[in-house]
């Protein structure tokens, strides 16, 4: 994937709603070309996987600086099993940890572009 593209991908991450609805919203909430369909959020766990992915693809096509993002990468897999992640409704600590790692990736490659 371009350098580009991936900025985009993580730039149309961080954009996804911050709000924790009330009820539990399936992937199947968001239907495509539905305009009543709910907004993304980020409280769905698609989200996170989302984030964990595009480290991953960051690390795995060299533009995410393999020592530093590795040691997220693994962070945020130890998190998601230590607190039961899957099991249990997101809350406003979860999104703002993800908010930080996509922070941090978007910079990263920010400056890298620059250079």
């Amino acid at each position: 994937m371009p350098f580009q593209e991936h900025i985009k991908r993580l730039k149309e991450l961080n954009a996804w709603n911050e709000e924790v609805p009330d009820e539990i919203l399936h992937s199947t909430s968001r239907l495509p070309n539905n305009p009543n369909s709910p907004p993304k959020y980020k409280a769905r766990k698609a989200w996170f996987q989302a984030v964990g992915a595009e480290i991953a693809e960051g690390i795995r096509d060299g533009y995410l600086d393999q020592d530093k993002f590795l040691a997220i990468h693994r962070d945020f897999h130890k998190w998601v099993t230590e607190t039961n992640f899957h099991k249990r409704n997101t809350t406003r600590e979860d999104i703002d940890r993800g908010n930080s790692i996509l922070k941090e990736m978007i910079q990263h490659l920010e400056l890298k572009l620059k250079a």
